[in-house]
């Protein structure tokens, strides 16, 4: 019996222990299954808030095949099997407010990862944080206005503050291009009161950033400065000409010249020299200097010559940048001036100590001024391959070229107030004088009426109307809607060209 005991409890500790075997076994291969073959999904933004169109990168990671899918508020928008992909949301395409986005993964084993995200969506028509900053020294009025692609107002908000900028739409709103416009009223002192419109905005568009150009006032301004006054009654007789600051040879500018730059330029002036010869230039990089006599001058070692596209009715600057990052930042010197040579070949004297030379070329041809930059390592500048035609209230435009802008000036019967109201575009081979059609605010009519300018530009007055239209065309940039905002006229000194016509306004 004994015996038959021990056999029993061996037969049940064999059974014990490969039942509890096989169960561990099988625990661990169902969690090391899960573990590899279940779907990791993740996202690459914040997506629990969305004013603009957003995109986001989806990853999955699983050793099988996947099927994964995205939709919101259960309403599928993409299926793919990829296992890296990316998606745009538009917030445009739903209704303001919370919705739901579902990502589901379900590999090729069957099994299945699926989250949601709660969307707060909003539809961000346009913001501008630069506006407020700009500086405002007639202390004026300053508003933004949002309107559709046909005129009709959609928002007007004044600028008092950085946030002032921000213009939604509702869920009316049809998506399209927007017609911005900033508006400068000044109140300190009355007198010329400007409107600047831009046309193709894209809804969303946000403008953060201002771009600094055009300013030829950007080196360090020097705390102290030794420099004796006898230079320069000897610079002035002897046709000497200071050219960063001002044509004025008065020791004022002379001495403002030299405390805001590390490198000075003084030429003699070459509007009524024979020949360039006599050129001679001080290039002053040392302000620490106490004497400077006309022994320290120097001459020219090379003498180019340019040819231009008129021999009359012409001026031509011809700039100097000591380097490229001078040419980029618009630090220039002027270097000689030419006009009305009744030649079309001019020699223009090139400096040492510039890597840069640049000619600005402006003249009249066909009823149209324009305005050219040009390097001067071609030796040639042409006429641009434009032309604006109008017929009525269409404008009809050829030849390429970035951006165009209207420009309407409004002056009362006395002169003594002024509007500007300029509409920049992109290029377009016909385009209608906007003026007419875009709705300008109540409460910039009533502002401007009491100052005598009427806005309803349809309506008949006695004040004066002069429209232009101008294309604009730069070789070394891509076009930028948000530099444009910031700097209009940001690109003025690169190489290109401005063409101008008069129009007629009636």
């Amino acid at each position: 019996m004994l015996k038959l005991r021990v056999f029993y409890r061996i037969i049940f500790s064999l059974l014990f222990c490969t039942w509890i075997s096989c169960d561990n076994d099988s625990t661990e291969g169902v969690i090391e299954q899960e573990m590899i073959s279940k779907p990791v999904i993740s996202i690459s933004e914040d997506l629990s808030y969305i004013e603009i169109e957003t995109n986001f990168l989806i990853k999955i990671e699983s050793d099988y095949n996947v099927q994964t899918e995205l939709s919101i508020d259960n309403q599928e928008l993409i299926s793919s099997t990829e296992k890296s992909f990316e998606f745009t949301i538009d917030p445009f395409l739903y209704n303001i407010g919370n919705h739901i986005l579902k990502i589901k993964s379900t590999d090729a084993q069957n099994q299945e990862t699926s989250f949601n995200v709660n969307i707060e969506i909003k539809k961000l028509l346009f913001e501008d944080q630069t506006f407020y900053q700009k500086e405002n020294p007639l202390q004026g009025l300053r508003y933004i206005s949002v309107h559709d692609q046909s005129g009709i107002l959609i928002d007007i908000k004044q600028i008092e503050g950085i946030n002032d900028g921000k213009f939604y739409a509702d869920n009316n709103f049809i998506k399209e291009d927007l017609i911005v416009t900033r508006y400068e009223l000044p109140t300190l002192f009355n007198g010329f009161y400007q409107l600047l419109s831009f046309v193709d905005v894209k809804p969303g568009t946000v403008v953060n950033a201002d771009h600094n150009f055009n300013s030829p006032y950007f080196f360090p301004k020097t705390e102290s400065l030794n420099f004796t006054s006898e230079i320069t009654p000897a610079l002035i007789a002897n046709n000497f000409n200071s050219t960063i600051v001002s044509q004025d040879n008065s020791d004022y500018v002379l001495l403002y010249s030299l405390a805001q730059t590390k490198n000075f330029l003084i030429t003699t002036s070459t509007d009524n020299l024979d020949t360039l010869d006599n050129f001679k230039y001080f290039f002053i990089d040392d302000i620490n200097k106490t004497e400077y006599v006309l022994g320290d001058s120097k001459s020219l070692t090379n003498i180019e010559e340019l040819e231009i596209p008129v021999s009359s009715n012409f001026r031509l600057n011809l700039y100097g940048f000591i380097d490229n990052n001078d040419f980029q930042n618009n630090k220039f010197y002027e270097v000689f001036v030419s006009r009305n040579a009744n030649n079309n070949i001019i020699e223009i004297p090139l400096i040492d100590e510039f890597e840069i030379n640049q000619a600005r070329l402006s003249y009249s041809e066909n009823s149209s001024e324009i305005f050219i930059n040009q390097d001067i390592s071609n030796k040639i500048i042409e006429s641009p391959n434009a032309n604006i035609l109008q017929d009525g209230n269409t404008l009809n435009i050829s030849g390429e070229y970035d951006y165009l802008g209207l420009n309407l000036i409004l002056t009362t019967s006395d002169l003594s107030n002024t509007v500007s109201w300029s509409i920049i575009t992109s290029e377009k081979d016909n385009i209608d004088i906007l003026h007419k059609t875009i709705k300008i605010p109540e409460i910039i009519l009533e502002t401007l009426l009491n100052v005598g300018i009427n806005m309803n530009v349809n309506e008949t007055s006695d004040q004066g109307k002069f429209l232009t239209c101008t294309l604009y065309k730069n070789y070394d940039y891509t076009f930028n809607h948000n530099q444009l905002i910031t700097q209009p006229n940001y690109s003025s000194n690169r190489d290109g060209f401005s063409f101008k016509k008069t129009l007629s306004f009636n």
